[in-house]
């Protein structure tokens, strides 16, 4: 190995590039007393793939959980938070709900408003998602064409010329 100060660089960049360390979330200390292992694994991978190393804040909404027999929760989970992305803050909220001792539904809500309409982010964000309908003259409902669990209401505001974002994702956990 040569001892050029560049080839020890290029071979640490290797060594960290192949031995990824997985970012981690504030979501692992606001559901570490939630009751069901599950949902609780399902939470931090589901907040690690969606916030990955971003700034963010979490806060869980609930303290006490109802438990069955062998004590895992029989009520939902919930955190709300806020999110700092390049160009934008968008608020989140974590739902957690327990089917089965083995088996958790999980909803991602994100909440942000852009300075642009809603026809003119359906004709250049929104160009691949698919139009479901109207829910009102002025909320839209679109569907991701590649990940189904994944929709999104545009909202005009500010006479128009905002638009609230609200998008869904849903994802089932265990067996």
């Amino acid at each position: 190995m040569s001892k050029h100060p560049l080839s020890i660089i290029a071979t640490l960049t290797l060594v960290t590039l192949a031995n990824p360390i997985a970012a981690q979330t504030s979501m692992d200390t606001v559901a570490k007393n939630y009751p069901h292992p599950v949902c609780r694994q399902g939470l931090s991978e589901f907040a690690t793939d969606e916030i990955r190393v971003l700034p963010h804040r979490l806060h869980s909404l609930h303290q006490t959980y109802t438990t069955n027999a062998e004590g895992l929760a029989l009520s939902p989970f919930s955190a709300f938070g806020t999110v700092q992305y390049n160009d934008r803050p968008m608020t989140v909220n974590f739902l957690a709900s327990p089917v089965s001792a083995t088996r958790c539904d999980i909803q991602m809500t994100r909440q942000y408003v852009l300075d642009d309409t809603c026809l003119g982010l359906r004709e250049d964000s929104f160009k691949r998602w698919d139009f479901q309908g109207k829910l009102s003259n002025d909320v839209y409902v679109f569907k991701h064409r590649r990940a189904k669990n994944e929709t999104a209401y545009l909202s005009n505001h500010g006479r128009g010329k905002q638009c609230l974002i609200v998008s869904q994702k849903t994802l089932v956990f265990g067996e």
